[in-house]
């Protein structure tokens, strides 16, 4: 089992053997693996942070474009997907990682570390600000 995720049984081969495969979500330039679930939870506590109600916003049921928010959190909020994965340009990556930053320095009290959500949100951080630094899309599958 990978911590954040799950294990799953999947059959290989005619052999009759199994594998187990981790379920979860990775994130390019880190290490950092956490469920999809788990991530929809820090995605939802960003939004949430930042003033954004998600229910509202086109692409979570509601109605509302992104083009009529402004946050630096947009980019990673509109490219969320909880099946799958998600990409961030890297011109966008400087910018959301300092308000990333912002949020984890906000995080820093016990409620958030118990949770795990102020070093997640550091660990994102760090990795969107090398993605920025190094000019590449940050992504996660």
């Amino acid at each position: 089992m990978v911590s954040g995720g799950f294990s799953l049984p999947i059959y290989r081969g005619s052999g009759g053997a199994f594998d187990l495969i981790a379920m979860g979500c990775d994130f390019s330039h880190c290490g950092l693996r956490m469920s999809y679930g788990g991530f929809r939870s820090l995605v939802d506590r960003l939004a949430e942070e930042a003033g954004i109600a998600l229910r509202e916003m086109e692409g979570y049921g509601g109605s509302v474009p992104w083009k009529d928010v402004n946050d630096p959190l947009v980019p990673l909020l509109n490219a969320f997907d909880e099946y799958g994965g998600g990409e961030v340009a890297g011109s966008a990556c400087p910018e959301l990682s300092r308000r990333l930053w912002e949020i984890a320095e906000c995080w820093s009290d016990s409620r958030h570390k118990n949770h795990g959500w102020h070093e997640q949100c550091a660990q994102l951080a760090h990795a969107v600000g090398e993605a920025g630094f190094l000019g590449e899309a940050f992504y996660w599958f």
